[in-house]
């Protein structure tokens, strides 16, 4: 017994020795990522500072990629939406994503609290009325939530759920 006793101390005493690292991820339910979204939010925005995207100046080219399946310019990110609207975000300023109809006229103004997971993205719409907020946890899963903190969606990878669980929309 004293043998097996020590043989166990010697285990423990190494696996406490041991340096690891766990990971994880933040598990949210919808009203604790309403609670987190709306902290300070902005209701406007000075539209005139984005008067040069009202119109989207790289729309033959994002039409184009987005054709082709790319996702990607030299210095931008683009994506495609199942509604056939689309955004982008620039490489050097990721904290701000532009939204478009599928004719390049802007409907929204993305503007993110950081370029890293987890943030909160405020979207203004082309006037620069606060229009809802995404609560971003990961690439792979994001809350969005309407200006009276009703839930419109939540993304769960490529696929877009509303408050009853059913498939409102995809992304490309």
């Amino acid at each position: 017994m004293k043998k097996y006793v020590k043989i166990v101390s010697i285990i423990i005493a190494a696996v406490m020795m041991t340096s690891f690292t766990l990971r994880g991820s933040v598990s949210y339910t919808v009203a604790d990522a309403k609670r987190d979204a709306f902290k300070g939010v902005s209701k406007k925005i000075n539209i005139n500072k984005y008067g040069k995207v009202l119109k989207d100046p790289f729309y033959k080219e994002n039409k184009m990629l987005l054709k082709l399946g790319k996702n990607e310019a030299d210095n931008r990110n683009i994506i495609g939406f199942s509604s056939r609207k689309y955004a982008y975000a620039y490489k050097k300023a990721m904290t701000v994503a532009y939204y478009y109809t599928d004719e390049g006229d802007l409907e929204n103004i993305g503007i993110s609290s950081s370029p890293d997971y987890p943030r909160r993205t405020i979207k203004y719409d082309s006037s620069g009325v606060w229009q809802s907020v995404i609560l971003e946890l990961s690439i792979k899963e994001q809350f969005v939530f309407d200006t009276d903190k009703k839930l419109i969606g939540h993304w769960i990878k490529n696929n877009c759920y509303n408050e009853k669980g059913e498939l409102i929309m995809t992304r490309e």
